[in-house]
């Protein structure tokens, strides 16, 4: 049952997640997600490259003992890799793509990637076999998507993916990805709001259709995907 002072994010998520259930939250930052995840009776692995971040994560929720921080990216397999870290924290990214694509579009003009560092990597497979297979995954990562989707070859009972409108192909490449692993159905939500944007789930071609319709400038939120029932 909903608390009285539940948030509008727990009572979204609510809907994926249930008390003792296992969610990664794969490009962790600070955690916010994490914590939602926290507050609806969750365990939870962490996935976050940066030390930065990692240190944060620590300090929130080291002493937690539903909570597991996995200091590397996520890609296609095990290795190293190359992050471009941006003045934004949130905006750094292993993906030179996307950077290209979001300096062109001018959606960040005001934010640089001035360094780049080297990254332990490892893939989603690989962290089912450490940790279990988690009952929502949410993938946050700046045009990396497909990459770690690359690394998985097992359905995933519920996930989402961060999408924007310079890089939706990609997007789009993900969602036909998920359906070569399981028979999923799909709806998004757009910026930062928590309530889904269609009115019911809709299959692989019919968010692609939603998704292509672009009526707003620098269009942004997260596409869901979820095992039919």
């Amino acid at each position: 049952m909903n608390g009285p002072m539940e948030s509008p994010q727990a009572t979204f998520y609510r809907q994926f997640i249930s008390p003792g259930d296992l969610c990664f939250d794969v490009g962790a930052n600070a955690g916010n997600k994490t914590e939602v995840f926290l507050g609806l009776g969750a365990r939870v692995v962490m996935v976050e490259p940066q030390k930065k971040c990692a240190d944060i994560l620590r300090n929130k929720f080291g002493q937690k003992p539903n909570c597991t921080i996995v200091e590397k990216a996520l890609g296609a397999s095990e290795g190293e890799a190359v992050m471009y870290l941006n003045d934004a924290d949130v905006l750094s990214t292993l993906s030179t793509e996307w950077i290209e694509r979001m300096q062109a579009s001018g959606r960040f003009q005001r934010n640089f990637w001035r360094n780049q560092i080297s990254v332990p990597m490892t893939s989603l497979d690989r962290l089912m076999e450490q940790h279990g297979v988690p009952a929502f995954c949410k993938i946050d990562v700046e045009g990396y998507e497909w990459h770690i989707l690359q690394g998985l070859t097992r359905p995933l009972p519920a996930l989402s993916i961060e999408f924007a409108e310079e890089t939706i192909h990609n997007s789009v490449h993900c969602m036909h990805r998920l359906q070569q692993l399981g028979d999923y159905e799909f709806n998004c939500v757009k910026a930062d709001n928590t309530s889904l944007e269609l009115a019911n789930w809709v299959d692989l071609a019919t968010i692609c259709s939603h998704l292509g319709q672009r009526t707003e400038t620098f269009m942004w939120g997260d596409i869901y995907a979820r095992q039919k029932r």
